[in-house]
């Protein structure tokens, strides 16, 4: 019976595979590090706010927060928390202008209703 002999790595051969070992535990590594940064949390979201001179916007809930506030309120939710995906970055001054805007079509319907109030009761 033939016994069959291990095969030997040649030196080059064994630099090689450890190269290749290294290589694929780097980028293992570094894949772990792209998915730990794209995690949202409220320290990020806070830091975009502040560099950008902006507050944050829950659209669901139709709130603002200062970035303080943000980060004050939701420091200790999880990464990735659903909240985190829906919240905006945004200059408040949108939020202000938007407001302005429903006053002033809120009082044009109570204007029409208004006129039609006294429309019907003028004519009884």
């Amino acid at each position: 019976m033939d016994r069959v002999q291990p095969r030997i790595l040649s030196e080059e051969d064994l630099q090689r595979k450890k190269l290749e070992e290294a290589n694929a535990a780097s980028k293992k590594y570094q894949e772990q590090l792209d998915k730990a940064a794209k995690k949202l949390n409220a320290q990020k979201l806070f830091d975009r706010a502040v560099a950008s001179g902006s507050w944050l916007y829950d659209p669901k809930d139709k709130v603002w927060y200062t970035p303080e506030e943000f980060l004050h309120a939701y420091a200790k939710y999880f990464d990735d928390h659903e909240l985190f995906h829906r919240i905006k970055v945004m200059h408040p001054d949108i939020g202000v202008h938007a407001g302005y805007k429903q006053l002033e079509a809120l009082q044009e319907k109570l204007k029409a209703f208004t006129l039609r109030v006294i429309e019907y009761y003028r004519h009884k």
